[in-house]
């Protein structure tokens, strides 16, 4: 699909729900029974959820799934904390990653690529963890069960990197193959 294509399929969602309440006031049940449906049951490593059903653009929400407790984050700052945050199309019923949260690099990590701090994509990648694609879900469980799934395989990376809560900085890491330390 064109990005041309894209934006005119987004135009046409957009407005359809514009003027029409009950579309508009489905879409709405349907985000809340997804955040309330994940809110009761929280992947392991999650504290909370960030996100509110947003009626600039009913078909297109975010759901913030956030590792840190509040008191926890660098500077009082959530976008510091360790999250993963899923932009959810209910209308097509597709699901994204929409953004990550960062890592401290571990010392020799940081002197090696003079860098502070990385991605989680990043993390995940080098340690050949999948990433998350656009996924169609066909039902809010499997929805669910899907984003749980993701959530716990790369926080499990993010754990095994830092060396538990509350992920503060990497350790570094050892390639089982090569027997020596890797720079992400």
């Amino acid at each position: 699909m064109t990005t041309f294509e894209k934006i005119s399929s987004d135009n046409e969602k957009y407005n359809k729900c514009a003027n029409n309440y009950e579309l508009a006031s489905s879409l709405k049940a349907d985000y809340t029974e997804i955040y309330t449906k994940l809110r009761d049951n929280l992947p392991k490593y999650a504290d909370h959820l960030l996100g509110a059903f947003s009626s600039f653009c009913p078909f297109l929400q975010h759901i913030t799934i956030e590792a840190l407790k509040p008191e926890d984050l660098p500077n009082n700052i959530s976008q510091n904390g360790i999250f993963i945050s899923f932009k959810i199309d209910l209308m097509s019923h597709t699901i994204e990653v929409g953004d990550s949260g960062h890592i401290y690099l571990s010392r020799e990590e940081q002197k090696a690529t003079y860098l502070a701090m990385t991605n989680i994509k990043k993390l995940c990648k080098a340690r050949k963890v999948k990433w998350h694609r656009k996924y169609t879900y066909k039902s809010i469980e499997d929805l669910i069960k899907h984003i749980t799934a993701f959530y716990e395989r790369v926080m499990g990376c993010v754990e095994e990197y830092t060396g538990g809560y509350p992920y503060k900085q990497g350790n570094g890491w050892t390639d089982p193959q090569m027997n020596e330390k890797m720079v992400v």
